[in-house]
């Protein structure tokens, strides 16, 4: 009888470290920088500069150029220091509204598009948008249960 309980006490001993070792490894992503992407595209006459930040340096990201009549470009960016940047010629592209829409990896938090508008062969159109979290959101995201 003894022997059963000197087992139970230390089986408990041991998910008790086990379980204090999960919550700090949970406590401590807690505190890493906002992760997420983000995505600008800022256009200038036939030119639209597309740039963003990511908190993935080991993948590319994909971008893809469509309207409501189909894909116009796609192209493969690559992350350099969590920054990627390329840019876009509107100039053959009919008038109409068209979306650039990023992606890293099969992550939906790693999914972002934005809307231009191009009209005679240039774009002053200007969108952002950014899914980054503040490390405080992510506490009390990862310490829900």
């Amino acid at each position: 009888m003894n022997s059963r309980r000197y087992t139970m006490t230390s089986l408990s001993i041991v998910f008790l470290a086990l379980t204090i070792m999960s919550v700090s490894a949970i406590g401590q992503n807690a505190y890493a920088a906002g992760g997420g992407m983000s995505l600008s595209a800022e256009g200038s006459g036939a030119t639209v500069a597309v740039s963003g930040t990511t908190d993935r340096n080991d993948e590319p990201v994909m971008l893809v150029l469509s309207n409501s009549l189909g894909i116009h470009g796609v192209d493969q960016l690559t992350v350099s220091g969590g920054s990627y940047s390329t840019s876009i010629n509107v100039s053959a592209l009919d008038d109409g509204t068209y979306t650039i829409k990023v992606n890293q990896g099969e992550s939906g938090k790693y999914t972002l598009s934005v809307d231009i508008d191009v009209s005679g062969g240039s774009s002053d159109s200007s969108a952002s948008v950014s899914n980054q979290t503040a490390s405080v959101e992510e506490e009390a995201v990862s310490t829900t249960p």
